[in-house]
């Protein structure tokens, strides 16, 4: 159930008709007035959770449950004797045995479930701060296994509030007019993005890896199509740096992904742990399929297909600025079209040339000019020629990049497209 966190009456009336309940936080609340906290109940036809904090004195929790709401959330660590008496006294009312951790993810979850047990509540919730996506994995796999309320605050723990009817976690939380935790999502977002109320245990995984991602639109653009092709499928975003990989891989095998894309700066790092690979040497695209890891690469067939709706690029003189693993598929597939590719770089080495040669290459010509580096503008803008198409491979552009110089150009959006395009006829097939 999809609960919606509101901190005033008012806020609550707004939100009634969006959520599947309403969470009071009444820490929240600058006063509370019975009489319309009775009367706004009277009116609602959803259930709610009263959330009291331990600065919420006994008799002020006992007057509050004369209203009875369907759950009273506690803090775990209440004195033992206030549960039971609670406990005993209204059996109707569900009780939430709740722990917080602002600081960190514990590694042992184990430890703080077992010291959180109080005979006869109806359910438990852990909420932790997390500092990697590995944190938030963690709690994923350990709702699945104890059916808890598990997430875990911050932008790192995100998912866990996305994912959480398809591991099983029988309430989560949603803002309607402003977060009242690190972390949190709105009702819109959960709703419009992610296709909340269509998730469940039976949905197929699928996400971005690599490290920053937060500009990453692979998100919205790979769930509208999931929609549109009628799937029972989801994908995410998930910040995971190179160190990371290791227990990254082995985490998933207990949340089965049915595929991946790889961004920066982790497609050629993937390849250790990948059983099959394309002869690229650089990965943006993982397929599980059974029980292997295949490595794939969609970067160079995209962005030659968004050039190709341009112009021919047979005997077409490219240059690449960069050398990783985008720069690195696209020179390979541009040479089996027949193009003649040169890659230049910050740092020579045996695939490319140093940047420094881009006065002399300016001076002979090119026909087309791609960037596949983070830096908007690699180059002085005096070598782009205005005959040249030049692409950069960013999705979202910056201001003062090549393209700003450039008569004819491609953006990164419309690279990104069609190797999303392929990416989901490699995930879906049938379907595709």
């Amino acid at each position: 159930m999809l609960f919606c966190v509101v901190k005033s009456l008012k806020e609550a009336m707004r939100a009634k008709d969006l959520a599947d309940g309403l969470e009071f936080r009444f820490d929240c609340f600058d006063c509370i007035d019975f009489e319309a906290l009775r009367e706004t109940l009277n009116t609602l036809s959803i259930p709610v959770i009263f959330t009291l904090r331990k600065t919420f004195q006994e008799e002020l929790i006992e007057k509050l449950i004369l209203l009875k709401p369907e759950y009273l959330d506690l803090e775990w660590d209440r004195d033992p004797a206030f549960f039971k008496k609670i406990l005993s006294s209204y059996p109707d009312i569900k009780i939430i045995s709740s722990y917080h951790n602002f600081e960190e993810t514990p590694k042992d979850l184990e430890a703080v479930f077992r010291k959180m047990h109080i005979q006869g509540v109806h359910t438990y919730k852990i909420a932790c701060m997390a500092k990697s996506t590995l944190d938030a994995l963690r709690m994923l796999a350990f709702v699945k296994e104890h059916q808890i309320i598990g997430l875990c605050m911050g932008e790192m723990g995100q998912i866990t509030r996305i994912l959480a009817p398809v591991f099983g976690s029988p309430i989560n939380y949603a803002f309607y007019e402003e977060a009242l935790a690190p972390g949190q999502l709105s009702l819109k977002e959960l709703k419009d993005i992610y296709h909340y109320h269509s998730l469940n245990r039976e949905t197929s995984l699928y996400g971005l890896i690599g490290n920053p991602v937060r500009e990453s639109i692979g998100h919205l653009t790979h769930n509208e199509e999931i929609r549109k092709l009628g799937l029972n499928a989801l994908y995410i975003k998930m910040a995971i740096l190179p160190s990371e990989l290791e227990e990254f891989f082995l985490l998933i095998k207990k949340i089965p992904f049915c595929g991946l894309s790889v961004t920066m700066p982790l497609k050629e790092a993937v390849i250790p742990f990948v059983e099959e690979i394309n002869p690229i040497g650089a990965v943006n695209t993982l397929s599980f399929q059974e029980g292997k890891i295949l490595g794939l690469n969609t970067d160079g067939i995209g962005a030659i297909n968004a050039l190709e709706e341009k112009t021919s690029i047979s005997n077409k003189k490219i240059i690449i600025i960069g050398a990783g693993g985008a720069a690195k598929a696209i020179a390979y597939v541009a040479k089996q079209k027949g193009a003649l590719v040169t890659l230049l770089n910050r740092t020579p080495n045996r695939i490319a040339l140093s940047l420094s040669k881009m006065e002399e290459i300016a001076f002979t010509g090119y026909d087309i000019l791609i960037n596949c580096t983070p830096e908007p503008l690699p180059i002085d803008p005096k070598y782009i020629l205005p005959s040249a198409i030049v692409m950069d491979t960013k999705t979202v552009p910056h201001a003062k990049s090549l393209l700003s110089y450039a008569t004819h150009k491609i953006y990164g959006i419309e690279m990104f497209k069609k190797q999303a395009e392929l990416q989901r006829a490699l995930w879906f097939k049938k379907e595709v």
